[in-house]
């Protein structure tokens, strides 16, 4: 049998219909007698999916992500927690090359000591609307920017799409893709994760990653806080170069456009 070198996981989980009141708009609520239900169903998962994970050393590409409702969302954090806690899994996926994330609430700490503890090998990661879980701490999306700036030799492309949901419920805006297109903030971004530099969070800390971008569809309006995270430009010189050479067509099918073409 020949090693797995790619996964993509989806997860959605709904044990049973909703029993509690229809809301205004008509829909029935979860009781927290569902929602006890629910997280001793993704206990259940989490054990039965480490031990899965446990076997795939030779795993290469893997692309996670969650269903869209409230109670699919409630069972990826211990899921990610057993998958990426390298301080109690050290010698989880040592050959992992590309990480792609969507829908999940996960723990950024947890997130970036994995990602540090694979800074040899991968070189692709994509996160689209992630939600950090609260911590004691309050480690937010900008403490886990800051640690992972220039820290990843080997990464060749780091993009954020969608919505990042903060700690405080605060959300950071990416957008997604237009005609195959990425926000200015994305490329910015993705150039300050792989480089360092001024984080890009206006104009004028975009514009020192990415001066004078070719504007392929731009925001009505440029004093917007918005602005550089929908208007979207033409990639950037040499943009993914390194990763088109190693990666072959069947990789962007699944882990970029193609698998999921609106974003």
């Amino acid at each position: 049998m020949q090693p797995l070198e790619s996964l993509v996981l989806k997860v959605v989980n709904q044990p049973s219909v909703p029993s509690g009141p229809a809301n205004d708009r008509g829909f029935f609520e979860y009781t927290d007698e569902d929602i006890r239900r629910v997280k001793e169903a993704a206990d259940d998962l989490e054990e039965d999916l480490s031990a899965f994970i446990a076997t795939v050393a030779n795993l290469v590409h893997l692309r996670f992500g969650q269903g869209h409702e409230k109670e699919d969302r409630m069972v990826d954090g211990c899921l990610l927690r057993s998958l990426f806690d390298v301080r109690c899994y050290p010698n989880v996926f040592p050959s992992l090359r590309s990480l792609s994330l969507e829908f999940v609430d996960t723990s950024g700490q947890t997130l970036k000591n994995f990602l540090l503890a694979r800074r040899d090998t991968i070189s692709f990661v994509r996160l689209k609307d992630i939600s950090l879980e609260d911590s004691e701490d309050d480690y937010s999306w900008t403490r886990f920017f800051q640690d992972m700036s220039n820290k990843m030799p080997k990464m060749e492309l780091f993009l954020m799409y969608g919505t990042q949901r903060d700690t405080d419920g605060s959300l950071l805006e990416f957008g997604n893709t237009l005609d195959n297109q990425s926000s200015w903030k994305t490329h910015a971004m993705n150039m300050y994760l792989r480089n360092g530099g001024a984080m890009p969070v206006d104009i004028e800390s975009a514009s020192a990653q990415i001066p004078n971008p070719v504007i392929y569809h731009e925001h009505p309006h440029r004093d917007h806080t918005s602005y550089i995270s929908f208007s979207y430009i033409r990639a950037p010189e040499k943009f993914g170069s390194g990763l088109l050479e190693q990666f072959d067509d069947k990789f962007w099918a699944e882990h970029f456009w193609t698998f999921n073409p609106c974003c």
